[in-house]
């Protein structure tokens, strides 16, 4: 519908790791590999992660980001997790690919715990091609969040603002 990739994060061992991904229809496709890990401190699915999380396993998360990683700064980090809590999901210029932005959403189990984290690295088409626009995605992704949620059990779906 969207004309854009998404992919599904899991939290494993101080990173986020691809466990699903979807490319676009269209002939332009950017995606993020099956597979691939990401950095909690400076990605969506991180901050979506580590914002959902019950603090004690944000706590044991944060402890177990690989050294090489970029290292959490406290008060940075309080912000970010509040920011990200009260929206309900994060919507940030991705730090790997400029003209990135990703929209990430949380999927949640019937016990109400973060499980993954949806996110789609929008990029407009600048010839018109293409009529999704930031809002329609986001909006798109949080209704796919909240179904795949449902469909875990989730009683709840994920917060409606955007």
């Amino acid at each position: 519908r969207l004309e854009q990739s998404c992919h599904l994060v899991i939290y494993y061992e101080g990173k986020g790791h691809v466990v699903a991904q979807q490319d676009a229809p269209s002939e332009r496709v950017f995606s993020v590999r099956l597979g691939a890990e990401a950095p909690l401190l400076n990605t969506c699915s991180g901050h979506v992660l580590l914002a959902f999380a019950e603090e004690q396993e944000r706590e044991i998360m944060v402890g177990k980001i690989p050294r090489h990683h970029p290292r959490p700064v406290r008060r940075d980090l309080e912000r970010i997790i509040q920011r990200v809590r009260e929206q309900g999901c994060e919507i940030i210029p991705s730090a790997q690919v400029q003209g990135i932005t990703d929209v990430g959403y949380p999927v949640s189990d019937h016990t109400g715990s973060c499980l993954a984290a949806l996110v789609v690295p929008f990029f407009a088409y600048i010839d018109g091609s293409h009529a999704a626009d930031l809002k329609a995605v986001q909006i798109a992704a949080r209704e796919a969040a909240s179904a795949i949620s449902r469909l875990l059990g989730a009683a709840s779906s994920v917060p409606a603002q955007i």
